[in-house]
């Protein structure tokens, strides 16, 4: 069985909401007239779409920028980390005390 168009939007929601997605639907605000269709996402949310199918993918589009910009981020504290440890694995080399299989030793004067 083919999962397309109508059939596959079950097993979309199921797996969206197992992931912690809420998409609703605001039937109590008047000021949103027809854009009414909310979305929440681990601390994120926004709101004023027009049906579900565009909560969903604004979610998901903003879900993967973040998850973006978390990985940047983490990318960056790393190359500064190696950058931070290089001249300490380097003054150390020339003290004896480390080799570059990261293994120390005790100086040996």
């Amino acid at each position: 069985m083919e999962l397309t168009g109508l059939h596959f939007w079950p097993a979309l929601q199921q797996w969206l909401h197992e992931l912690g997605v809420q998409v609703f639907l605001n039937v109590l605000s008047e000021e949103c007239g027809p854009h009414q269709w909310h979305w929440q996402w681990r601390g994120l949310q926004c709101e004023g779409y027009e049906s579900a199918e565009q909560a969903i993918i604004a979610a998901l589009q903003r879900r993967f920028d973040e998850d973006a910009r978390e990985i940047q981020t983490l990318r960056e504290q790393l190359a500064q980390s190696k950058l931070q440890e290089a001249p300490t694995k380097m003054a150390l080399k020339h003290q004896g005390i480390f080799h570059w299989g990261g293994n120390e030793k005790a100086s040996s004067s």
